[in-house]
């Protein structure tokens, strides 16, 4: 089984086992179903984005 690691913050990592149903951090719902993997990474590419902003205007 792969496995994939996510990096909450620098100082703490999330280990998560691919293809295991229930697991909601890839973007599924709980029957297991997920999402496009390039809407994903967009969507997370996004978020990423407006935290920066929010960091750089120091809100």
């Amino acid at each position: 089984m792969m496995k994939a690691k996510i990096k909450e913050t620098p100082e703490e990592g999330v280990e998560e086992e691919r293809g295991r149903k229930n697991r909601t951090w890839d973007g599924g719902d709980e029957d297991g179903q997920r999402e496009d993997s390039k809407e994903l990474e967009r969507r997370m590419a996004f978020d990423i984005c407006q935290e920066a902003e929010d960091f750089l205007r120091g809100t």
